[in-house]
């Protein structure tokens, strides 16, 4: 009976420590940018150039991999229907990565957001 608690004990203190190391080696996007600008306003780039940076309590984090997503409208965007998408795109960089096709019109407001593999 006591070798059964001690087991429970163990087995709860391991599963907090792993619920911890999840949430630590969780990734977030931030810092986005378009043409080096956080709000910008007046882009008139054809291929405008994106960046972004990533936040990991985890030790040693790289990007592998990149998506951006681009609509004229958040609720499109966050329906997951956006009107342009890069597709997942290999690469580690996250400083000017350029997007080509997307067809921005001038005077119009867009929405847009980073996936990335790690």
């Amino acid at each position: 009976m006591k070798k059964t608690i001690y087991n429970l004990i163990f087995a709860g203190i391991l599963f907090l420590g792993s619920l911890a190391n999840a949430a630590e080696s969780a990734v977030n996007v931030s810092g986005l940018t378009c043409e080096q600008r956080t709000d910008p306003l007046g882009v008139e780039a054809a291929s405008p150039a994106f960046g972004w940076q990533i936040r990991s309590g985890a030790y040693e984090v790289k990007q592998e991999a990149w998506q951006v997503q681009i609509s004229a409208s958040r609720e499109k965007l966050l329906a997951n229907t956006p009107e342009w998408d890069s597709g997942k795109r290999d690469s580690g960089e996250q400083i000017g990565q350029h997007v080509e096709g997307c067809g921005f019109q001038p005077a119009r407001e867009y929405w847009w957001r980073v996936k990335v593999w790690t």
